[in-house]
């Protein structure tokens, strides 16, 4: 070792695929560490897949895709250097291969949003940052959605035992093929300790069916998120208790009485959007003779080098026209980007627009699933809706016991739509015992924070 490439120093030989030898290098000038790709096999069809590497980092790089550090050729060889990444020791303990799934279907999802399929998911080319972002290597086979699909069978299209049927046998693939790799990949990130909760979501997304597997990475992480979600929920009491426990409140449960009063009607409905357009960050003050146009410009920069919060803003802009025209379908894809993130505003936004279809197909179910997951990490809009969801069926089996432990969750941060459902529950004994104290008591906060309808209830049962 010790020899250099374009000022990269190799340091130690990491391995070798049939047509690239990869190698750990450090930048001679930074100390900066990178991983060194130099071509091998210099066929045209070697060299054009790895062309179409480097083209997908020089897109995308950064996020789901490792940053592209330096490319060129040396010696008449291509190659390029990448962020430096481990792999991941597969199986993994159950925590860890949970996390480790949500971030790789979050990673598939996030660049089947930038237009590209990867066609090659497996171990090898799964790795690591040190937060636990993970990253997908290796576009040799990849293609953009828009492209016109090559006659790939002589070629061999993915690796048995990963690549979906119809890739090895027909040379065909789509979304819907990544998505049977990754359902291979969570399956070995579990071993044999997968849990029972999702074997059919995998079951699924393994199916040699393309038409029967979950229609893109993004569809594959909702029911992923939602499997263990709606398996506890399912256990109403416990849902209950939990909240109370949480709480500090010890609630007398009881069966639902049916025919009470918080019924679908009125104003009532899940979260809604911003009513003005969201505020620049601070970091993006506008500066002397900048337009709003520029301000945006720069906010999307942030996004696409992965900051998530950037990604919610764009997503905000793109929505109210601010900066740039108005796009509910291109907001609907930042707001995804960021939700796949984590960024549980991001998350609970997706779900209204789920809920109302805005800027996507109206699909409830999905609307529920993002209101789950921004719920767990304790946004109280979300758990607002996601109330309002189990308490009128809408996207989930209706149960009166998980909606208004959800509500009553919301309502104790100061939710007013969640304070009227916590009323409402009271009032006509859904999901806890009738209590008319009580439910005065929770429609009075909810009506000073200026819910309309808390109000009218609060006339109508209990005078002006």
């Amino acid at each position: 070792m010790g020899s250099s490439v374009c000022g990269w120093r190799i340091e130690a030989y990491l391995g070798a695929g049939r047509s690239a030898e990869v190698y750990r290098a450090v930048n001679a000038k930074t100390g900066r560490d990178g991983a060194l790709k130099i071509l091998t096999d210099r066929s045209a069809e070697m060299r054009r897949r790895f062309m179409m590497e480097i083209e997908a980092m020089r897109e995308i790089g950064g996020g789901a895709i490792p940053a592209l550090l330096a490319a060129g050729e040396a010696d008449g060889a291509p190659f390029f250097v990448m962020e430096y990444l481990q792999a991941p020791f597969l199986p993994l303990d159950r925590p860890e291969a949970w996390n480790f799934a949500r971030a790789l279907a979050a990673a598939v999802a996030d660049i089947h949003s930038r237009g590209w399929i990867h066609r090659d998911i497996k171990p090898a080319n799964v790795l690591m940052r040190r937060n636990g972002d993970v990253v997908l290597i290796d576009f040799g086979l990849a293609r953009r959605k828009d492209e016109t699909e090559r006659d790939d069978r002589r070629f061999g299209v993915g690796t048995p035992g990963f690549a979906a049927p119809e890739q090895l046998v027909e040379g065909k693939s789509d979304e819907r093929s990544d998505v049977y790799s990754l359902g291979k990949m969570v399956r070995a990130a579990y071993g044999r300790r997968l849990p029972r909760r999702l074997a059919a979501v995998l079951h699924k997304a393994t199916s040699d069916d393309p038409s029967e597997r979950q229609r893109s990475a993004l569809d594959f992480l909702l029911e992923l998120e939602a499997a263990p979600r709606w398996h506890l929920a399912a256990v109403a009491g416990v849902v209950v208790a939990l909240a109370a426990a949480v709480l500090a409140a010890v609630l007398a449960l009881s069966g639902p009485s049916g025919g009470g009063h918080a019924d679908n009607g009125g104003e009532r409905r899940a979260a809604v959007f911003p009513a003005s357009p969201p505020d620049l960050p601070e970091s993006l003050e506008k500066q002397p003779g900048e337009t709003d146009e520029d301000r945006f410009a720069r906010l999307m920069t942030r996004a696409e080098t992965g900051d998530s919060k950037a990604k919610m803003l764009v997503g905000e802009c793109l929505f109210h026209g601010r900066g740039v025209a108005t796009n509910l379908v291109e907001s609907f894809k930042w707001y995804g980007r960021a939700a796949a993130d984590g960024e549980p505003g991001a998350q609970a936004t997706m779900g209204v627009m789920r809920l109302y279809g805005r800027g996507c197909e109206r699909d409830p179910e999905a609307a529920a699933t993002w209101f789950a997951c921004a719920a767990e990490a304790g946004h109280a809009g979300a758990m607002s809706d996601l109330a309002f969801c189990y308490l009128n069926g809408i996207g989930v089996e209706r149960d009166d016991y998980a909606g208004f432990a959800w509500a009553m969750l919301s309502a104790k941060r100061g939710n007013a739509a969640a304070q009227g459902m916590v009323g409402e529950c009271y009032l006509g004994g859904r999901g806890t015992a009738d209590d008319a104290d009580k439910a005065r008591e929770w429609l009075e906060k909810s009506a000073s924070g200026g819910n309309k309808r808390a109000r009218m209830l609060l006339d109508t049962y209990f005078g002006p």
